[in-house]
């Protein structure tokens, strides 16, 4: 048996030739054809993203009240909680604007 390569010497780089598209007369299928998508896979993804933002708001809840209860123990003059609203705010802004730009774009696929 031969000892596996070093990473270093590993050829990661991907070539037109290491994409395959089975007819290529047609683009890739997620762009024109949608795949049908079974019951229980619909019902996994909204469980996931449910679950997700369920665990985003318990984070941002629980960050927010531990600032207040250390705004109440140190009498800090300036509202912490205010600057940590507005991060989240710009956080959430900044996904809004990606995810609209992801909506938007157009896709053309590049041909050689």
């Amino acid at each position: 048996a031969h000892a596996p390569k070093p990473a270093s010497l590993v050829d990661t780089t991907l070539d037109d030739d290491d994409i395959v598209n089975e007819n290529p007369d047609k683009s890739f299928p997620d762009e024109e054809e949608k795949i049908e998508k079974s019951l229980q896979r619909i019902i996994w993804e909204i469980m996931h993203k449910g679950m997700g933002f369920i665990l985003f708001g318990l984070g941002v809840y629980e960050v927010q009240s531990g600032i207040k209860l250390y705004s109440n123990k140190y009498s800090t003059e300036t509202s912490l909680e205010a600057i940590y609203l507005v991060w989240i705010a710009m956080g959430l802004g900044i996904i809004l604007l990606l995810f609209v730009y992801s909506k938007f774009r157009t896709y053309t696929p590049k041909t050689t």
